[in-house]
């Protein structure tokens, strides 16, 4: 397979540009989206000045997507990976930060789930049917949202309920791989209260995770020197979720409001081990459940104020042949956050906003590991974790605008338990050049704390003398904003320190440490990683009534400092560009093409664990709208539309080409 080039992807994105700009009609769509700045103040995308994008619900709706990988490839900025089809695990990199460094708040909640590697959060436990909108901002934003915000921040919005009579909705779908969707939700406003409930399933028989013909079958041993066959189950990995989300705000009185939200989300997903039998069948268990509650009082006509408490709970285990595995072991996560949040405004020019929040993260973990005699004889040995963090913020922030000139700055103190206190800031300037024309430019820092399982699980190199990651980031920008047209161009550079990976050294645990000793050898990790990444980011909306099309495109050269070793899972060149095209009043075509460049990626070979490097690919995907009445529409999704053989991660299949119908029900 032939590796897509950036110049070819330029090339397309300039031929479809060139001839989009010859279709000029009346504005019909939504170029520049209002995304919220505080807690009743927003502002358009273009008022920010850092690198922000927002998928609205309309753009979920207008073309059909698996989960939020499907959603998220080709956004700015986003390089990202799947271990699998739908209901895989997500991995993302934002502007070449790791998994782990990017924040992911579900209705402003924290949303992490933590295992002694680091800590990830599981975005394919997420059902797609039950987001509203997602505000991504690329780079350090540790100023504005506090720690974990390195490499970003993906705010997912759930549904809530209109303004209007309550009314029932629905939506279901069924495609490729006997995949299938079931929405139910109600919602509206009766008198002073605004609610939204809706519940969801997601069944599909999936496809084989790991590819047989990358990794055949191998002989091995067990750890009792009996002789076994390890290999990849041949049966196909399927996947199951359901969700239910619950939205309520309760006016109190004129200046009083209570809001409720509560989201729960259970995912059940087979996946292989090259390292185990093929006979076993493995299968993931996911649950994950947010609940947040707010108060909101105008102080006065200047003042704003909310008290908040949400709570995030992620639970992660593993079933072997439908019994759990102690090997592949369990972990419970929760967030426990309390957070105040004012906005000020002070005159038409200027507002403030400062606030105070504290989270608790709690980490129980359990898993068994294996020990050796004097004989060598194996024994399993239990390890247990339950061990919590107390992190604490106080932050502040004012933006400023004065004729053409605009300016933010935010500034945030973090504490957490063990470690010295560490202060991040955001400053960003922006100057309106022409009615049309605008440029921008900001520095931030941003610091990442380590999880409870890299400080103490020793069988994994938890080391307690693990700092703190930081990163420094710059960013230039200029846009150019019209009736018919939103373009963006952002070059940014990012440079990681202290970085946390597995060093030399044995950890100081006497059963796990120096085999000298009698230990079992488990390298500690350490802050002995540095790495760096510079870069274009390209965005292009433009809406000319019966056609509206958008083109992203990144070029981007992340690179490890610290030796000769690879930088995995992150290409260099990745992009999209849509189209959608009005036919008449009812009916709607869309089309996407993705597209990625080269990179290198885990092997799981079992005598060669050197990185591989993958080709990169270009996937085509066509849609149809049909809106039969004023509540009911259908549409038609092909995905993967040349049936092209790829990889994200090397050796996990991906699904061939597919199509999907749905029906949905939304009453005016």
């Amino acid at each position: 397979m032939k590796s897509i080039s950036f110049k070819r992807l330029i090339a397309f994105a300039w031929v479809m540009s060139f001839s989009f700009f010859s279709f000029a009609q009346n504005s019909s769509g939504n170029l520049d989206p209002v995304i919220v700045r505080g807690i009743e103040t927003s502002a358009q995308l273009s008022d920010f000045l850092n690198s922000k994008s927002v998928i609205e619900r309309i753009d979920i709706e207008k073309m059909q997507v698996g989960d939020l990988y499907d959603l998220l490839q080709g956004q700015a900025g986003l390089d990202m990976a799947r271990s699998g089809g739908v209901g895989s695990q997500i991995s993302i990199y934002s502007r070449g930060s790791s998994s782990s460094q990017t924040l992911i708040l579900i209705d402003g909640i924290p949303f992490g789930g933590q295992d002694a590697t680091g800590s990830a959060s599981p975005l394919q436990n997420i059902p797609i049917q039950l987001i509203e909108k997602i505000a991504i901002t690329r780079g350090n934003a540790s100023a504005q949202y506090g720690p974990g915000a390195m490499g970003g921040v993906i705010e997912i919005t759930t549904r809530t309920g209109s303004n209007g009579v309550p009314m029932p909705y629905s939506e279901i779908s069924y495609g490729s791989q006997n995949t299938r969707s079931l929405l139910v939700g109600y919602g509206g406003k009766v008198n002073d209260t605004q609610f939204n409930f809706s519940i969801n399933q997601n069944n599909s028989n999936g496809i084989g995770t790991i590819s047989a013909t990358k990794f055949p079958n191998y002989p091995s041993f067990n750890l009792f020197g009996n002789p076994v066959v390890n290999g990849v189950n041949p049966s196909n990995n399927p996947y199951s979720n359901q969700g239910l989300s619950l939205s309520l705000r309760q006016n109190m009185d004129a200046l009083t409001y209570v809001d409720f939200k509560f989201l729960k989300s259970n995912l059940a997903s087979s996946f292989d081990n090259y390292y185990d039998s093929p006979e076993f069948n493995l299968k993931n268990k996911t649950g994950s459940e947010f609940t947040k509650i707010s108060v909101v009082r105008q102080i006065n006509e200047e003042w704003i104020s909310n008290l908040n408490y949400s709570r995030s709970q992620t639970n992660l285990s593993t079933l072997k042949n439908n019994l759990p595995d102690g090997m592949y072991g369990s972990t419970d996560t929760r967030h426990n956050t309390l957070k105040w949040t004012n906005d000020l405004s002070v005159n038409k020019n200027s507002d403030l906003n400062f606030g105070y929040e504290r989270k608790i993260s709690n980490l129980k973990a359990a898993h068994d590991s294996v020990a050796y005699d004097i004989f060598f004889n194996p024994s399993f040995v239990p390890f247990e974790l339950d061990k919590k963090i107390n992190n604490q913020r106080i932050y502040s922030g004012v933006n400023y605008r004065y004729e053409k000139l605009s300016s933010q700055f935010s500034l945030s103190q973090n504490r957490e338990t063990g470690f010295t206190n560490k202060t991040n800031y955001f400053y960003g300037l922006g100057y309106q050049l022409t009615g049309e024309f605008k440029t921008f430019a900001n520095q931030s820092t941003a610091v990442l704390y380590p999880t409870v399982g890299q400080l103490y699980d020793s069988s994994y190199g938890g080391a307690i003398d693990l700092k703190p990651e930081n990163s420094l980031s710059r960013e230039f920008g200029i846009q150019y904003k019209d009736r018919l047209n939103f373009f963006r161009v952002v070059a940014f550079k990012v440079n990681y320190d202290n970085l946390i990976g597995s060093t030399s050294q044995f950890v100081d645990d006497l059963f796990w440490g120096d085999p000298l000793t009698g230990g079992q050898g488990v390298k500690k990790y350490g802050n002995e990683q540095k790495a760096h990444n510079s870069g274009v980011e390209i965005e292009w909306k433009r809406d000319s009534g019966r056609f509206q099309s958008g083109i992203s495109i990144t070029h981007q050269n992340p690179v490890n400092d610290s030796g000769n070793v690879k930088v995995l899972s992150k290409s260099r060149n990745f992009g999209s560009a849509n189209l959608v095209y009005s036919l008449d009043g009812k009916n709607k075509l869309n089309a996407k093409i993705f597209g990625i460049g080269d990179r290198y990626t885990p092997n799981m070979h079992p005598t060669n664990f050197d990185p591989v490097k993958v080709a990169g690919y270009a996937l085509l995907k066509f849609g149809w709208q049909h809106q039969i009445d004023n509540t009911w529409s259908t549409s038609l999704t092909l995905d993967n539309a040349l049936n092209k053989q790829y990889y994200q991660v090397y050796g996990y299949n991906n699904a061939p080409r597919s199509i999907f119908a749905n029906l949905r029900y939304i009453p005016k």
